[in-house]
């Protein structure tokens, strides 16, 4: 019996404890005289006492069933407002986490983080390396539109080795040493060997890609985020990172058919470059399935689907 069946039921409890204690007062001894036509003081003060008692403990007992009922209560009022703006900004940070994958997954073709740009920018300075080493000054380069895409450039995942040439002022010299030794070879077979060796240095990214990566880790860094809502996020950025790599997978494979597709400087400038969007559009994580993994948790996490049953 639980405090609030108590409280509703102290009538019967009281009358219950009466029953006990009349039934407890002693016994009066027996005597030849006849029975008198009123009770005895002694049992009329034994009764009063009795009732006293019982008035009490049924006091205590419904000042404390009162008192432990409101410290509950009192604690649900006192509690309840921080859970309720806590919720709040969890559901506003839902909201925003939704919006922001939901974008890019009714396509699912990475145009919130600028893939296809960054894709065409990167292919335009592989057509520039790939010019000047076969066709040295047979194909001239409009200077105006590489400083338009080195603008739109603003930085760039550069490969450890690469990264090393800049930093290591001896290994860089020894590089252009030979590098030196090499230059302009004459041999067809030659130019031809030292292309397939071509390995594409960094990956320039865009602005745009900057500015929604950050959305992303500012998303993610919030301090009501659950773990799990965390960590799935987590993967949807280590997704979009491996597709920033794929650009420069894409396009190093890619590099070694120039020679066959653009054997000559009129093929090179009629270029197009489709074919290696296709290949990174096969290559490329896809971002429906962490994103799909997004929503499923945060529909669990608010029990929409009990919501009205």
């Amino acid at each position: 019996m639980n405090l609030r069946t108590l409280f509703r039921q102290w009538p019967a409890v009281l009358v219950g404890l009466a029953l006990v204690a009349c039934t407890s007062l002693p016994a009066q001894p027996a005597t030849s005289q006849a029975p008198s036509s009123g009770a005895s003081p002694s049992t009329i003060q034994a009764l009063v006492s009795l009732v006293q008692d019982v008035v009490n403990i049924l006091f205590f007992l419904i000042i404390g069933a009162v008192g432990i009922l409101s410290y509950l209560q009192a604690r649900k009022t006192l509690f309840t407002p921080m859970k309720t703006e806590t919720f709040k900004y969890q559901l506003k940070l839902f909201e925003d986490v939704l919006l922001f994958v939901q974008t890019d997954y009714e396509a699912d073709t990475g145009a919130k983080f600028d893939m296809q740009r960054i894709l065409g920018l990167n292919a335009q300075d592989v057509c520039e390396t790939y010019a000047k080493h076969f066709f040295g000054d047979k194909l001239k380069m409009n200077e105006a539109q590489r400083e338009a895409r080195t603008k739109q450039l603003v930085g760039a995942l550069v490969k450890e080795q690469h990264l090393r040439l800049i930093t290591d002022p001896v290994a860089a010299n020894g590089t252009q040493q030979q590098d030196e030794s090499s230059q302009h070879p004459t041999n067809p077979a030659v130019v031809l060997g030292q292309w397939q060796k071509y390995d594409m240095p960094g990956i320039g990214y865009t602005a745009e890609f900057v500015k929604q990566t950050q959305r992303l880790r500012q998303l993610k860094a919030s301090p009501v985020m659950p773990t799990r809502l965390r960590e799935l996020i987590e993967g949807y950025e280590r997704a979009v990172s491996q597709n920033l790599m794929a650009v420069g997978e894409v396009l190093t494979e890619s590099a070694r058919e120039f020679p066959d597709k653009y054997p000559t400087p009129q093929a090179l400038a009629k270029a197009d470059f489709s074919w290696i969007w296709n290949r990174y559009n096969s290559k490329r994580e896809k971002l429906d399935e962490p994103t799909e993994e997004i929503r499923r948790y945060v529909s669990e996490y608010l029990r929409v689907d009990q919501v009205g049953a």
